[in-house]
């Protein structure tokens, strides 16, 4: 990792010279690193806030179907991408492609981090589209709500921040083919 670090704090310094390949490979970086999820961005998107249910508990249902699961944001998430929301945080936790969204107990880990409800997603795209993704009938949003009275708020936002993954990226098996 400390190689890896200096590796890429020399390709930095490097790009930041002023000739025509370095400004070419400090574009290039500045992608990639957007690509990855290893920048701060900002532009317009959404904020969806989750609350666990305060329905009274029909105790023909299980009374898990009233907190919210892994699962829950797991589709949420799924829903904002495939509405081409282009970066997406939970709790300020940065969606790349190796967060694990998953319960543990009474909590949700997220990046290797414990949450409990409620949880704030931040999703960067056409708010209109974002909102319209979570808000088909029949949809995430309207089962959770009608199904078990889950409290969502969905907001749009001329602009809104999204931090960038604080983790260690690393691949210990995948390799580039030459």
């Amino acid at each position: 990792l400390l190689q890896a670090n200096t590796s890429l704090e020399t390709y930095r310094e490097n790009a930041r010279q002023n000739d025509t390949g370095s400004k070419a490979m400090a574009e290039e970086l500045k992608n990639a690193m957007l690509l990855a999820g290893l920048t701060d961005v900002e532009g317009e998107g959404i904020t969806v806030t989750l609350k666990d249910s305060t329905q009274e508990v029909d105790p023909t249902k299980d009374v898990s179907s009233y907190i919210l699961h892994d699962s829950d944001l797991r589709t949420i998430v799924n829903e904002l991408k495939s509405a081409d929301a282009e970066a997406i945080s939970i709790n300020g936790e940065r969606v790349i492609f190796s967060t694990e969204i998953r319960c543990v107990g009474p909590t949700i880990i997220i990046n290797g981090n414990k949450y409990v409800p409620p949880f704030e997603i931040k999703a960067i795209g056409n708010a209109d589209m974002l909102s319209a993704a979570l808000n088909l009938k029949g949809g995430i949003v309207d089962q959770l709500k009608s199904l078990y009275g889950f409290d969502i708020i969905i907001s749009k936002a001329a602009n809104l921040s999204v931090e960038k993954y604080n983790g260690i990226v690393s691949f210990k098996h995948a390799k580039i083919i030459e």
